[in-house]
């Protein structure tokens, strides 16, 4: 019995581990198709506007104005390049201070570049120093001959010139003030007002005195020896015989009557004299070779001695006009550096030179102020360069210097202090 219970049992699961396809099955399942839905974006309903941020306007500050002018330790500082702004070709060299605030600034121009420059004009500007700035700028076709001469008006005048077709010099005559500038023709020969209603020229090396256009000779013209002449008949000096140079140039007057003269040569001055309207009479001055006149008062002129070569020499002297008395009232010959310019104080008590220090460097300079009586320096003072020194009134002095940095003109204005 139990055995055939054990058959029956395998027979079963035989059966169950058999397998068969089930009856009616599809080959292949049916495909699904899914829709989705996309939910639409939410309405946004805003019922208050955001606040709006927007940053205050920018406000620009106006530049500040630039001043070229500056003061330290009493001394003001101009730099004349910058504040008249006239290029690089504008060479000023003539300078004076009337009335202690207007500064004349003279200079000439050049055109082109490097060796091809050329003069091509010159420029006047006065500069209002209370004010701080130019009241007067105005440019001329003329280039400036010698330095600015004092007129009773407290103004000014210079000389210029241009050549002409013929290789002659036109000369003209330029009147400054504060508030003006008038330019008069002279013509070909340079004259002088000696006085009121008396005029002298300069014509082929000698003075005349010009009345109603008739030339009166007061000092002789170029000796033939000195000239040599071209095929149209004019002449020139011979530079094969130059010893024998000789022409008169007019320097200052000493009264209505008398007037000082300086006789050049080459590149040297032959001497200084005197001549005397009232007698006719010329006077060459003895021992007054190489002589400057700086200044006359009380009879005396003093004059420094100074040539082409090597400049000033450190000795100032006087002459008297009545003696004809030469004295050296001021000598620096010993002193080690060689002076560049010396100058003189309108009361004849304090001289001024200055030198280039070689202890400073390349390009520096020394400026001292003595006083006259004594010997004893009373200032001294240091600058990069200077190229030339001049006294405002017997306690201010003017400096004119280059800033070699920058090519720019400088002038320095220094009180002393001392009286």
């Amino acid at each position: 019995m139990k055995v055939l219970l054990l058959a029956v049992l395998m027979l079963f699961l035989a059966a169950c581990t058999e397998q068969t396809a089930p009856l009616d099955a599809p080959e292949e399942p049916p495909e699904i198709e899914k829709t989705i839905e996309i939910p639409p974006e939410p309405e946004i309903i805003t019922t208050t506007a955001p606040p709006v941020t927007t940053a205050p306007p920018v406000v620009e500050d106006e530049p500040e104005s630039v001043s070229y002018v500056y003061a330290f330790d009493d001394i003001i500082e101009i730099n004349i390049t910058k504040l008249l702004n006239h290029g690089d070709n504008d060479r000023p060299n003539s300078f004076k201070i009337i009335e202690g605030r207007y500064l004349f600034i003279g200079s000439n121009k050049l055109s082109g570049a490097g060796n091809n420059r050329n003069w091509s004009g010159s420029d006047i500007d006065v500069y209002d120093m209370s004010e701080q700035r130019v009241i007067i700028s105005e440019q001329l076709d003329s280039h400036l001959s010698g330095g600015f001469q004092e007129c009773p008006n407290n103004g000014i005048y210079i000389y210029s010139y241009v050549w002409n077709s013929s290789s002659d010099r036109e000369y003209y005559k330029t009147y400054i003030t504060i508030d003006e500038i008038r330019t008069e023709f002279i013509g070909e020969d340079r004259f002088e007002n000696v006085m009121e209603n008396r005029v002298i020229r300069h014509i082929d090396g000698g003075i005349y005195e010009d009345i109603n256009g008739e030339l009166i000779e007061l000092l002789p013209p170029t000796p033939e020896e000195a000239r040599e002449y071209d095929e149209e008949g004019r002449w020139h000096l011979s530079y094969n015989n130059i010893d024998a140079w000789r022409f008169y140039n007019f320097v200052r007057q000493i009264d209505e009557n008398r007037f000082i003269y300086r006789i050049r040569g080459y590149e040297w001055v032959w001497g200084i004299g005197m001549y005397d309207f009232s007698t006719g009479k010329q006077t060459d001055f003895p021992d007054t070779a190489d002589f400057w006149v700086m200044d006359i008062e009380n009879n005396l002129i003093y004059s420094e001695h100074s040539n082409f070569y090597v400049g000033p020499a450190g000795y100032i002297y006087t002459t008297n006009i009545d003696t004809l008395e030469t004295k050296l009232v001021f000598d620096r010959s010993d002193f080690p550096a060689g002076i560049e310019d010396i100058r003189i104080s309108p009361d004849k008590q304090r001289v001024a030179f200055h030198f280039r220090d070689g202890r400073l460097g390349l390009f520096s300079a020394t400026a001292h102020v003595i006083d006259l009586s004594t010997g004893e320096i009373e200032k001294t003072y240091y600058f990069d360069h200077l190229t030339g020194l001049s006294f405002i009134d017997n306690n201010t002095l003017l400096l004119r210097a280059m800033n070699f940095a920058n090519s720019d003109d400088m002038v320095y204005i220094i009180p002393f202090n001392l009286d």
